[in-house]
């Protein structure tokens, strides 16, 4: 939504903190050369305040991987009700972050669908690792890169089908591969020659998705 060409004359601290704004905008780059809206309270610009707060959680995070787990987990209640309250206040931005996070996680979301329907057919072991989990993300973050540089569509497959009449395979890492969508679709639920690498830390790639095969698809 546009904002009035009001909001972005410059407007000092006194004047933002007699009026009750939370933020305010002088139009002058602060002194790391940002030109960008300034907390009222302490007169910081909120593009330094991004990244100082990364920098903090990227330490916490080195010296405790579970420090915010932990924090959350010691007053839920709270932090369920500051999430409300900004869901509630804040709902154009909540939106937008939304809208960026379906397009940012695609693939991830296309990777927990499909360990969804491997969980009903009971082809998930629960003997995988985390980095066995991550793997097979890697497999559909490919797959949307493919896609977004190359416009070329390619398929995370199971080598050996999860359902098949001789044989049953099983989601995990080493039992998948990329292949072109047409490719894909000819395969099918059947059993092919391509090779099957127990415990390859890499990403198998069916001979139609190497690059000198590879060829725009509809």
């Amino acid at each position: 939504m546009d904002r009035p060409w009001y909001e972005f004359q410059p407007k000092e601290r006194a004047a933002a903190k007699k009026a009750g704004m939370k933020q305010y905008f002088t139009g002058r780059p602060c002194k790391q050369g940002h030109v960008a809206y300034r907390c009222t309270a302490n007169g910081t610009c909120n593009e330094c305040a991004s990244i100082k707060q990364k920098k903090t959680i990227k330490h916490k995070l080195q010296q405790d991987p579970d420090y915010y787990k932990k924090k959350y987990a010691n007053n839920p209640e709270y932090y369920r009700e500051k999430a409300a309250n900004y869901r509630k206040n804040n709902p154009d931005a909540v939106k937008e972050s939304y809208k960026k996070s379906i397009q940012t996680r695609k693939p991830q979301k296309a990777a927990l669908e499909r360990a969804r329907q491997a969980k009903k057919l009971q082809a998930t072991p629960g003997w995988l690792s985390k980095d066995d989990v991550a793997l097979i993300q890697e497999y559909y973050i490919a797959a949307q890169e493919y896609k977004e540089s190359l416009g070329v569509v390619l398929a995370v497959d199971h080598i050996v089908p999860l359902k098949n009449k001789s044989v049953c395979g099983l989601h995990v890492p080493w039992n998948l591969c990329l292949r072109t969508k047409s490719d894909n679709s000819k395969k099918y639920n059947k059993l092919t020659e391509d090779a099957y690498w127990p415990k390859q830390s890499g990403i198998l790639v069916a001979e139609s998705a190497l690059p000198w095969n590879l060829k725009q698809e509809n």
